[in-house]
């Protein structure tokens, strides 16, 4: 029986090691997709009469919470035609950690004019761990909880997902992985229409 246990454990620890690696590999050389603005792979475009993820394609809506417990929607920025950038993360992710020190040096530049909306896609953390993580690193924009609802509707299988939303709720650009502040500035640019 022992040695059964010790074997099945071995295998779940293979198991889970090997999923690691192939995230980690898949994050490590992530791509930004969008053949127009940031090079990349490029989308299909949609017509933007649609809801959809498609490049063109009108962004889906989502309600979620903040990390200081205020209820947010997509739409209450859409609306008031400011643009936005959803990015999918979690507090154990050390890529989003990366790019978040980007984004700490380049978004003070467009905070007012580009909404950034940090959504945690690991449903199991709190808004209290959320709010810790924001407090501890001194990040500047909107950190929130996810559900399975904006996951679904986001198709969000990693972390670093990204969709760059312009002011009347189009996605211009999405993808996943970690980019340059370069390819950073750039996506702020192409939600406000300034590439």
């Amino acid at each position: 029986m022992k040695m059964k246990l010790s074997i099945l454990l071995s295998v779940l620890v293979l198991v889970a090691a090997a999923g690691f690696a192939v995230f980690t590999i898949l994050n490590f050389t992530g791509y930004f997709s969008s053949h127009q603005v940031l090079g990349g792979y490029s989308q299909v475009s949609g017509t933007g009469s649609s809801v959809g993820l498609n490049i063109g394609d009108k962004a889906p809506d989502f309600t979620v919470t903040t990390s200081d417990g205020k209820t947010l929607r997509l739409s209450d920025f859409t609306n008031q035609k400011k643009p936005v950038i959803v990015y999918f993360w979690a507090t154990w992710c050390p890529f989003c950690r990366d790019e978040f020190e980007t984004l700490d040096s380049i978004y003070p530049q467009y905070k007012g004019r580009v909404e950034l909306i940090a959504v945690d896609l690991d449903t199991g953390e709190t808004l209290q761990q959320i709010q810790n993580y924001k407090d501890q690193h001194a990040h500047d924009w909107t950190f929130t909880n996810g559900n399975i609802d904006v996951l679904r509707d986001y198709n969000v299988r990693a972390t670093t997902t990204k969709y760059i939303i312009d002011q009347n709720g189009i996605i211009v650009t999405k993808g996943v992985g970690v980019i340059s502040a370069d390819k950073w500035q750039t996506a702020f640019k192409t939600a406000l229409g300034e590439v």
